[in-house]
């Protein structure tokens, strides 16, 4: 395991999805967010946080959103 980007998450092999994630935040790109899709348990929670301290620590402003399946019955939940 390896720390990557300056986060405090452990980030094991997922250089390239936080790379690409945070690629849509470079000046110039007209995406400014991203989605982490996937089955449950594969590390997408623990790529949004190493993801949004790294923006933070670059001076955005983070929006942290979790959604869940026990959530998944509310609306937006």
């Amino acid at each position: 395991m390896h720390k990557q980007h300056g986060a405090n998450w452990p980030v094991v092999a997922r250089d390239d999805e936080l790379d690409q994630a945070l690629a849509a935040f470079e000046v110039g790109t007209q995406v400014r967010g991203v989605a982490l899709l996937g089955e449950s348990g594969v590390g997408k929670s623990a790529l949004a946080r190493s993801l949004a301290e790294v923006l933070a620590s670059r001076g955005h402003v983070v929006r942290f959103v979790l959604g869940t399946e026990t959530g998944r019955a509310i609306p937006l939940g």
